[in-house]
C-alpha cells in the first residue's frame, strides 16, 4: 500500500498520537473493503466513525467507493 500523504497521513498521525483506532482502505489496494471495516467497527467497538481521505480530484472515483463501501457496512446493501 502506498504510503499516506496530506490530510490522511496528518489524520492518521493524529489518531496514533492519541490512541485511536484507525484504518486505511482504498479502491482497488484493500481485498475486502466491506469486510475489513466491518471488522474493525467490530473489533474496536466504533460508536463514532471518522471518516477522511482524498478529494476526487486526486483520486477519481474515491466518493462512490466510499458510499459503496459505507452503505454495504452500515446499511447493509
Amino acid at each position: 500500500m502506498a504510503a499516506l500523504t496530506g490530510g490522511s497521513k496528518k489524520t492518521a498521525d493524529l489518531a496514533r498520537k492519541y490512541g485511536k483506532p484507525c484504518l486505511h482502505l482504498s479502491a482497488g489496494k484493500t481485498v475486502d473493503p466491506v469486510e475489513e471495516l466491518r471488522a474493525f467497527i467490530q473489533s474496536n467497538g466504533i460508536k463514532v466513525l471518522n471518516v477522511a481521505g482524498s478529494r476526487a480530484s486526486k483520486e477519481p472515483g474515491v466518493g462512490n467507493f466510499v458510499i459503496d463501501v459505507l452503505s454495504q457496512v452500515l446499511v447493509g446493501k
